[in-house]
């Protein structure tokens, strides 16, 4: 029981940006079509189609930072086309 609550309290090291990368997404950030352009590269890693509910998905994702995170459920069977979000 000591031991999960020591591993509880670990965390993960945070990735310092260097000064490059933090310009780099500085600039990122302030663009004016920033959710535009967010889900155009999600689209690019792989992610075709259903642009509205990918980006939504995102948006959840990223929202476990936080005090209130957003949740979403998503339905698919295995073989079928067809998902539910």
């Amino acid at each position: 029981m000591e031991q999960l609550k020591l591993l509880a309290k670990e965390k993960e090291p945070v990735k310092q940006l260097t000064a490059a990368e933090r310009r780099e997404a500085e600039a990122f950030l302030k663009q004016p079509d920033l959710l535009q352009c967010t889900n155009e590269l999600i689209g690019q890693i792989g992610v075709i189609g259903e642009e509205n509910n990918r980006l939504l998905m995102y948006l959840v994702f990223t929202s476990r930072k936080r005090e209130e995170p957003l949740h979403v459920i998503s339905l698919g069977s295995s073989a079928g086309i067809y998902t539910h979000l």
